[in-house]
């Protein structure tokens, strides 16, 4: 499972393997956590893919 977070939820609290910052480079470290059964949660500061996806 892969939570893709942009904004803080003071509200619910939620448990994960891994939590990883930055959806650029990023992307690749939560994808193998995920291959290996992890629940991980992807913290971005706007949409997934990073600088270079998303402005080139």
């Amino acid at each position: 499972m892969l939570d893709f977070i942009t904004f803080p939820d003071g509200d619910h609290m939620k448990e994960y393997d891994v939590i990883v910052i930055g959806a650029g480079v990023g992307t690749s470290v939560a994808f193998k956590a995920l291959a290996a059964g992890m629940k991980v949660a992807l913290v971005t500061k706007g949409q997934p893919g990073g600088t270079c996806l998303n402005t080139g």
